[in-house]
């Protein structure tokens, strides 16, 4: 599947983040290599969603640190 903007690869990830410190909410990223347009489900705003926004390099560095984990 390709990106509907230029045609690039999309990877697909995902994370799982602790909210309120009980609950465990999972992200699930699409990111395209070509024209660097993501996009990530479930579509709430929290300070996670908010701070990549916000800085986009951060899923670079989430990937990195291998806590961004492929679906393959």
């Amino acid at each position: 599947m390709g990106c509907k903007k230029c045609k690039g690869f999309i990877s697909k990830y995902t994370i799982d983040r602790v909210t309120n410190y009980v609950d465990v909410q999972t992200y699930k990223f699409k990111l395209c290599w070509g024209c660097g347009f993501f996009s990530i489900l479930p579509n709430i705003r929290d300070e996670f969603t908010d701070s990549i926004m916000e800085d986009r390099t951060i899923i670079m560095e989430l990937i990195e640190d291998d806590l961004l984990k492929p679906i393959l």
